[in-house]
């Protein structure tokens, strides 16, 4: 009956208290990532280079922030 109230995030991410741990973790995957298409797209189109550099910098700043999201969690849960 557990695994029905999870739905289906519950089921990847579990219902324990590192839920949001995992979410911020997947943010800074996914954000990595799409920091890395941008420079890709960047060097496939000299055109554009200052928009995607731009658009790479937003998501690099994303994933920072969710990085710091983690490791100030760790420092405030270590301090109790």
């Amino acid at each position: 009956m557990k695994e029905k109230e999870m739905g289906v995030l519950g089921k990847f991410f579990g219902d324990g208290k590192n839920t949001q741990t995992f979410i911020a973790l997947l943010s800074v995957l996914l954000g990595l990532g799409i920091y890395v298409a941008c420079l890709i797209t960047a060097k496939a189109n000299p055109n554009a280079v200052h928009f995607w550099s731009q658009s790479g910098s937003k998501v690099l700043a994303f994933a920072g922030t969710a990085l710091g999201y983690i490791f100030g969690k760790a420092v405030s849960t270590s301090k109790r």
